[in-house]
């Protein structure tokens, strides 16, 4: 114990004072792990009670230090009573975040509102921000503006960045200059890297220099991210590969992760550059002691590595200290020098160094130590999956199951070992999600004992007791049951037994009556007037009654969503997005529509089926889970991975590559989007799932990585939704599949190409843009621009060239994917659709700088080049060079620049403005026509194959014509009834 000078810490924490701050929390912490301190914590609570600020600090220190957020709201509302600000704004946080409290951003604002009106600094700050992000509320840079300028003479240096920040973008640079200065007086390191900047791109390398290296000084990963562009580079500076590997490096040390790509493009030392080093560290170079203590390390020679890295620690160089810490704990796991070592690099800022320490100190069993590292590493540095995954252990250790929660969604989905799965599904059954425990446990490669126990357990839980039957039984037939299984399956008999009496309808019970005076030899037999045989067969010869309405996508390609209603059985096929808003101002499908026409009562829904992962068929999940928490969704695995990917990229980026500026649409917590797709089920070809009384089966649709038709199925009744589908074999996917000798009722099949006329001949037009490749290849030798689809379109066009490099059609040149298309690539990868290798790569992050150095291919998206995009931005610098082509491979709207930029080349345009900039226009444009969907010839083999009585058109324009596929059809096929989807239309099938 030690001894606790009570007013002492009080006087020191009222005047904010850290080390007071610091006594204060070693003090609640003890008593609330240890139950330690009784009467000096309670003498200490008597005076802070009386005042605000402390109670909302000692607030501040349950929630954030002993994660007891009951104490801390407690605390926090006596701070308020006693009219502290802090107090209120914590309270507005927590409905900000959805912590404790219901998520209730609107109700946070209004907090911030007020606090900000009695010029509370922190909640300005707050409103700042979430309007300058636009991430919680619509983003309106005005209203950003005007709170961080409330802030100039309150010399808040973070919002007098943010707003510097804002000025670059809207080019007032002066404005801009001025206030990065004023931040950087304040002591706002990252101004020092944004002014380097800045100079950088006015050419004024001698100025960005000097803000760089003063910035490096004070350990900003940015600035010495600058340092090694301009030492790549030899902007104002002799060009120095080795002094630009050294800033990467030292960029990547501080947390600054871009510099990883960077550095990784320089490739691997050369013997001439190590000999160069050598002479510079004889003659005392302290920058190439480190670099070598660095490379001796990575090649094995610890001895060497050892000897530069003490030497270069002397003159504290951050990256030697690392070296020194890695070399005890990796070689002679002498973790407590490691850990001496690691410290001093934590010290000097050094990322890797904190990490390595807090690593130490848990394979130590330390874990008080190595908790407060990694928390203090998250703060610092921000996500790290490592740290992650370590926090998951400890706070299962300890019982914290909402804290696993917590951080497990933050870990990306790559990165979560079987491990930490297993702590998480743990987890969710500790919460009482029995339902998300056993989802969690069924994803796991393969099941322990105690793995069965607790999905046994969760079944009894939710009172499925067959289900929990069916596992014990299983469990027995491989000999796998132990005590406790036994122990479950007693508990389980027993429920089946009460159940299964309760259940009993009244033929039911007459019958089991007459089965006892059967068995008993009862000749005195009255049979009740009931059979169950006839009455089953009377359901099965009825007509079914069906409900179609589409909700999106109907007349329209955009927003799919099918609401189909067969017997009171109700599903919902897709659920997707416009990326153009309808004359009603809607992004998403009409769902209210279902209330408002009574079809719908929220329990209703069976099964959420999604097709395909495209953004007009998946946008809106996130929003349709939260209507529809209960209702369980079905997918493919790929389409749930694509799925996954779009919904981030809409939610979270500022500027995505599927959209233009204008679209603005409800942002989303990570957490909540986790969850969502966590929910998804992936079900395979073939699958059979059961929902309220209805088989569905999914079958392949080809299209893209994924898609899937959809089979449901009523007493014998088929309905087939096509969603997406193509009816010929592509390079990344093969054609649709239906099993042998399917018929159908009804086909609801997608008609994209509603209009006839804008159909060809595939292999013509694969043959076409070979010509065009080649063509351009050996007559101009420039470079090739593809814009491109992400989702299938890309990865096509480059198995494509692929082959016909393969096979000598065109010449031998890397081919590029770029921008969201090689993140999508990676997940063709991995359901087995291999695409990079050494013919196709994944560029580098600075091709963007450098493509023009060789003769290559780029295939980027977006692929109707929208402003700002890769792919334009890759135009931006080709347009003016007569040598260079741009080819089109797919749809074109006529409001895109693609679009824009075909025309004007094709009406021999000289200039074209791209991305607000006016550029002659000397390379050549064209476009081919690759597309995925089916045609007329392809929907009329399908209607001659499922043989279905009624046929029902969606995802299309609805524009008729005599040549549409609508007309063609009604004439083809006259005994079938021929209908045609329109929005929000109630159809009775």
């Amino acid at each position: 114990m030690f001894s606790i000078d009570i007013t002492k810490i009080i006087e020191l924490v009222e005047v904010n004072d850290k080390e007071g701050i610091n006594n204060l929390s070693e003090i609640i912490i003890k008593y609330y792990k240890e139950g330690k301190f009784q009467n000096e914590y309670d003498s200490l609570l008597q005076k802070i009670e009386e005042n605000g600020m402390l109670l909302n600090i000692c607030g501040e220190i349950y929630e954030n230090k002993c994660y007891d957020l009951e104490t801390a709201y407690n605390f926090y509302k006596k701070s308020i009573e006693k009219n502290n600000f802090m107090g209120l704004f914590n309270i507005a946080r927590w409905y900000e975040k959805g912590i404790f409290f219901k998520k209730n951003i609107e109700k946070a604002i209004g907090i911030y509102q007020k606090l900000a009106l009695g010029n509370h600094i922190p909640s300005i700050y707050k409103l700042g921000i979430l309007y300058d992000l636009g991430e919680e509320v619509p983003k309106d840079i005005q209203k950003a503006i005007f709170y961080y300028k409330k802030l100039i003479d309150k010399k808040d240096r973070n919002a007098i960045y943010n707003l510097a920040m804002i000025y670059f973008k809207l080019n007032e640079d002066i404005e801009g200059l001025y206030l990065l200065n004023k931040a950087l007086e304040l002591g706002h390191f990252n101004a020092m890297a944004s002014l380097g900047n800045y100079y950088e791109k006015k050419g004024d390398y001698k100025q960005a220099y000097k803000y760089y290296k003063d910035g490096a000084k004070q350990g900003n990963g940015r600035s010495y991210f600058g340092l090694g562009i301009l030492y790549e580079n030899g902007r104002g500076v002799e060009k120095d590969i080795l002094m630009a590997k050294e800033y990467y490096n030292q960029a990547v040390n501080c947390g600054y992760d871009k510099a990883k790509t960077f550095l990784m493009s320089l490739g691997e030392y050369k013997i001439e550059d190590i000999e160069v080093l050598e002479k510079k560290a004889s003659i005392g170079d302290i920058t190439s002691k480190g670099i070598l203590a660095r490379y001796y390390y990575e090649k094995g020679n610890y001895e060497k590595a050892k000897i530069y890295a003490l030497e270069a620690s002397v003159m504290d160089y951050s990256d030697s200290f690392f070296i020194l810490g890695a070399i005890e704990s990796n070689i002679y796991n002498n973790l407590k020098n490691a850990i001496k070592y690691y410290a001093k690099g934590s010290e000097k800022n050094n990322s890797c160094c904190l990490l390595n320490e807090a690593w130490c100190y848990f394979k130590l069993k330390d874990y008080h130590n190595a908790e407060k590292l990694y928390l203090e590493y998250l703060e610092k540095y921000g996500e790290h999956d490592s740290a992650y995954t370590i926090l998951i252990q400890l706070y299962a250790n300890q019982g914290k199951f909402e804290l696993v929660e917590k951080y497990f969604h933050l870990i990306r989905n790559i990165n979560r070992t079987h491990i930490i799965r297993r702590i998480y599904a743990y987890a969710r059954y500790k919460n009482n999600d029995y339902t998300g425990a056993i989802n969690e446990y069924k994803n796991l490669n393969y099941l322990k004992i105690g793995d069965y126990q607790v999905i046994i357990k969760c079944y009894i839980k939710l009172e499925k007791y067959n289900k929990a039957k069916e596992i014990i039984l299983d469990l027995k037939e491989k000999k796998q049951e132990n005590d406790k299984i036994i122990t479950l399956e007693k508990i389980i008999d027993k429920n089946l037994e009460r159940s299964e009496i309760a259940n009993l309808t009244k033929d039911e019970i007459l019958l089991n009556e007459l089965v006892k005076k059967i068995e008993t030899n009862n000749t005195n037999i009255e049979l009740p007037v009931y059979s169950l045989l006839v009455e089953e067969e009377k359901n099965f010869s009825e007509e079914k009654d069906i409900i179609f309405c589409a909700l999106g996508g109907g007349n329209e390609i955009g927003a799919s969503s099918y609401f189909i209603d067969i017997d009171n059985n109700k599903f919902l096929i897709d659920c997707g997005l416009r990326l153009k808003s309808n004359k009603l101002g809607e992004n998403f499908p009409r769902f209210t529509f279902l209330y408002e026409k009574e079809m719908l009562q929220t329990k209703d829904l069976g099964g959420i089926f999604l097709t395909h992962g495209h953004l007009d068929h998946i946008g809106s999940l996130v929003a349709l889970k939260e209507e529809f928490k209960n209702t369980p969704i079905y997918s493919s695995a790929a389409t749930k991975d694509l799925a996954y990917f779009l919904l981030n990229e809409i939610n979270f980026s500022e500027k995505s590559e599927f959209f233009d500026s204008n679209l603005t649409l409800r942002k989303y917590e990570q957490l909540i989007l986790e969850k969502t797709i966590e929910s998804i089920f992936e079900k395979k070809v073939n699958d059979n799932i059961s929902c309220n009384g209805c088989n569905i089966k999914f079958f392949e649709a080809g299209h893209i990585l994924g898609a899937r038709m959809c089979l449901i199925e009523k007493d014998g009744f088929k309905i087939l939704i096509t969603g997406d589908y193509s009816d010929f074999d592509q390079y990344t996917v093969l054609k649709y599949k239906l099993p042998e000798n399917l018929k159908v009722d009804i086909l609801i099949t997608e008609s994209t190409y509603f209009n006839a006329s804008v159909q060809g001949n595939r292999e013509d037009e694969i043959e076409n843009l070979i010509n065009e490749i080649k063509k351009n290849l050996l007559y101009t030798q420039g470079n090739i621009l593809i814009p491109a689809f992400s989702i299938g379109r890309a990865q096509e066009v480059a198995l494509i060239l692929k082959e016909a490099i393969k096979n000598n059609k065109i010449p031998r040149v890397p081919i590029y994917i770029d921008g969201t298309a090689k993140i999508v690539a990676k997940i063709y990868e991995k359901h087995g659709v291999k695409i990079y290798d050494d013919i196709v790569k994944e560029a580098p992050s600075n091709l963007i700088y450098k493509f023009d150095q060789e003769n290559s291919i780029i295939i980027s998206s977006s692929g109707m080049l929208l402003e700002n995009c890769k792919s334009s931005r890759y135009a931006e610098k080709m347009l003016d060079k007569i040598e260079n082509a741009i080819i089109f491979v797919g749809f074109l709207s006529q409001n895109s620049k693609g679009y824009q930029l075909l025309s004007a080349y094709e009406n021999g345009q000289d200039t074209f403005r791209l991305n607000g900039k006016k550029i002659p226009l000397n390379c050549y444009v064209s476009r081919i026509g690759l597309g995925a969907h089916v045609t007329f010839n392809g929907i009329e083999k399908l209607i001659n194959t499922v043989k279905p009585k009624k046929v029902l058109l969606v995802h299309n324009n609805g524009s008729f014509s005599h040549d549409c596929i609508f007309s063609k059809l009604k004439d083809k096929f006259k005994e079938i009834e021929i209908l045609q989807s329109y929005n929000n239309l109630v159809m009775y099938l």
